[in-house]
Order: C-alpha cells, then sequence, then structure tokens
C-alpha cells in the first residue's frame, strides 16, 4: 500500500497518470468523431448513432463511459495541476529572457489550452447534450440539433476556436 502514495507522489507517477487518461481521452475523442461523421451519411444516420448510445446496454452503456470520461478528466487535470503548482515551486522567478528553442507553441500552451478545452466541454454538453443553452434544442433528434446549432456563426466559431485548442492539445500530447 505504501507504494501507492509514492507513485502519486512522484513526477514520474503524475506523467502517468496524465498520459494513461490522455489516452483514454484521446480514445474518446476519436470515437466521438467518428460518430459525428454518421451526419454525412443521413439524418437517420445520425439519429441511429444517437438512440445507440442511450440504449447500449439497456442504457447503461452511457453511464458507464461518463464514469470513465469524468474519472478520467479529473484525474487528467489533478495530474497537470500538480505538476504545474511543482514546476513553479521548483523555480518560483521566471527567467529574465525567454528562449524557446526547442518547445512548440503546442507544448508552451498546454495549460491555457486545457483550461479552454474544459470550458468548451462544459458548454458542448450544455448545447448539444442538454439542451440548456441551444435555442431550438429538440430532445432525441440528434440531427435537427446538430445542424441547427451550428447554423449560429458565433457558435460555429467557438467550435473552430475549440477545435484548434484541441488540435494543439493533441499535437503535444499525443
Amino acid at each position: 500500500m505504501t507504494q501507492a502514495p509514492e507513485f502519486l507522489g512522484s513526477s514520474s507517477g503524475r506523467k502517468v497518470i496524465m498520459a494513461v487518461t490522455g489516452a483514454i481521452l484521446f480514445g474518446f475523442v476519436f470515437v466521438h468523431i467518428v460518430g459525428n461523421l454518421q451526419a454525412y451519411l443521413a439524418p437517420e444516420a445520425l439519429n441511429h448513432y444517437g438512440v445507440l448510445l442511450r440504449e447500449l446496454l439497456h442504457g447503461a452503456g452511457i453511464w458507464i463511459a461518463r464514469t470513465v470520461l469524468l474519472t478520467a478528466v479529473s484525474l487528467h487535470i489533478w495530474s497537470a495541476t500538480s505538476l504545474t503548482l511543482d514546476s513553479r515551486r521548483a523555480r518560483p522567478e521566471g527567467y529574465r529572457e525567454q528562449r524557446w528553442k526547442e518547445s512548440t507553441y503546442a507544448s508552451r500552451t498546454m495549460r491555457w489550452g486545457g483550461v479552454i478545452l474544459l470550458l468548451f466541454v462544459i458548454y458542448h454538453l450544455l448545447h448539444l447534450t442538454a439542451g440548456a443553452v441551444h435555442p431550438s434544442f429538440i430532445e432525441g433528434d440528434v440531427y435537427h440539433n446538430f445542424v441547427a446549432g451550428f447554423r449560429s456563426v458565433p457558435v460555429s466559431l467557438v467550435y473552430i476556436f475549440a477545435m484548434l485548442a484541441l488540435g494543439f492539445h493533441l499535437r503535444h500530447g499525443v
């Protein structure tokens, strides 16, 4: 039992947690994209995909997936936050001059990108899952919600910006 606190307390252990949870979240993003591409087949295909998700394992599948995702997101945020705080404690005073030779823009923006993605996921769930911020949301009509939701230019811009942030986050994370 003493090995677990040592593992979680080490930066290597927290980086492993970050990598494993990142892989879980990457797998979700990939499956989510494949599911969303059903919209290009036909309205019925996307709606059928929505029904499949709601009825998988007699309705338990979606809750199992949500539990795994919530756990992965929570652990991912915890490990990122603790590693960031450790890094800041190790060098509380910044360098006089910043010169980025080996780092990429994606690696330098991981922290803010993560915050942007968290806020986007909350918005996305309110928009296309709960319908709380979707003016013409119809429960169970995934295709309608998808098409009507993206007819709004500001909403589309939010999604485009978030997908750019996701792309940078995945570029460095993967």
